[in-house]
């Protein structure tokens, strides 16, 4: 039998992801299907193995998927700065006071909410920044 082909989508991390690579981070599916870069100018993203199974080994043997490759669980788990690069100051305190939850900054093709609009969605953000 042919083997089949899997890949992750690997971006890299920081405060400078691009809000495609952003949405892509960690995604996995036959290798075809994935969107393969550059994406964009100056696209940092690649396609790695992804090794979804393979006859008479388990995941410990062969591996699984990277721990960190979706950017919401990587931002959440930076030092306050690198969040203020990304977020900036003020969605930062929102993020760590846990007035809101990552996910809630980002609209669903993965652009960044202003904070505006994060006043008019969430009336919490309002009363918090007061």
């Amino acid at each position: 039998p042919k083997p089949t082909l899997y890949g992750i989508f690997v971006a890299v991390l920081d405060s400078r992801t691009s809000a495609i690579c952003r949405s892509l981070a960690g995604k996995y599916g036959l290798y075809p299907t994935l969107p393969q870069p550059p994406l964009h100018w100056h696209c940092r993203s690649s396609i790695s193995p992804y090794y979804k199974n393979i006859d008479g080994k388990t995941s410990e043997q062969i591996g699984d998927k990277p721990l960190s490759t979706d950017y919401y669980d990587w931002i959440v788990k930076q030092p306050k700065v690198i969040q203020q690069q990304a977020l900036g100051v003020a969605k930062t305190e929102l993020l760590r006071k846990g007035v809101l939850k990552i996910e809630q900054f980002y609209s669903r093709n993965f652009t960044t909410f202003t904070l505006d609009e994060l006043k008019e969605k969430y009336k919490e953000v309002a009363k918090s920044l007061q």
